[in-house]
């Protein structure tokens, strides 16, 4: 009994440790060769975004995280694949998600970021419900709390503020019910890179969801053509993510060499 009283305290000292990491990285399946541990311990990341489609290589990948008392989140599409977008009513939807969420932990990841859980921009806004985002979100954070109590479920949203629900479907405040972490997905936008843009989106959502929120920030300066973000841009928009109220910045994609 006491050996489990000791190891149930060294678990939680743990968690309380990784949960003081100000810095989290979004992986691609090309960056999982290229991902530098020493150099990401070394700015205290403590989180982790990873492709779950990619299985050969995010296998072995969860493992070395949590061999660096990292947690590793399986990034899930909810209603985008392959370039295609589905309703939330489509079944197909619904079910794809809940299997890779079931495969997630089976490969021991430690939470589930639910990316894409909206409707297109083109889509006219007669045609969008948030209550069916909504809807869809209950059901997925059911399924993630059933297989796993412990996990995270992490929802990334549109930088759309008050508008976010007629263009996107998405009611910020309301998926906070179905959410622990919110991600403000502020590298989607044309101001990616202008940090008084990324303090007002992670302050308006930190403020209307009432929860945790992780800022989704951009390493590139441009998309088109791959041209990465300077170390002082970068650190510009993480200063401006924490300013917001932001308790982790999340850098899409990797970025650590820029840091």
């Amino acid at each position: 009994m006491l050996q489990m009283q000791i190891k149930e305290k060294e678990k939680e000292r743990k968690t309380e440790e990784r949960d003081e990491g100000k810095i989290g990285f979004w992986l691609l399946p090309s960056d999982i060769e290229l991902f530098s541990f020493e150099e990401a311990e070394k700015l205290g990341c403590s989180d982790i975004i990873l492709p779950i489609e990619d299985l050969t290589k995010t296998a072995d990948f969860v493992t070395k995280c949590h061999e660096r008392n990292i947690r590793a989140h399986a990034w899930i599409n909810c209603l985008r694949y392959r370039d295609r977008w589905y309703n939330p009513d489509d079944v197909m939807a619904t079910t794809r998600a809940q299997q890779l969420i079931r495969r997630a932990f089976e490969l021991n990841f430690d939470g589930i970021f639910l990316d894409d859980l909206r409707y297109p921009k083109k889509i006219s806004e007669a045609a969008k419900s948030y209550q069916k985002i909504n809807r869809m979100a209950l059901e997925l954070n059911s399924v993630i709390k059933a297989v796993n109590p412990n996990a995270l479920t992490i929802i990334g949203v549109m930088p759309a503020m008050n508008e976010g629900y007629k263009v996107y479907g998405q009611c910020s405040p309301c998926l906070a019910a179905y959410a622990d972490i919110q991600v403000p997905l502020t590298f989607t936008d044309e101001k990616a890179a202008d940090p008084s843009f990324v303090e007002r989106v992670t302050r308006w959502v930190v403020k209307k969801s009432a929860k945790p929120v992780w800022a989704g920030l951009t390493a590139f300066e441009d998309k088109e053509e791959i041209v990465p973000a300077s170390q002082t841009q970068l650190k510009r928009l993480i200063k401006a993510a924490e300013k917001g109220g932001a308790s982790k910045a999340l850098i899409y994609h990797y970025g650590v060499s820029l840091l």
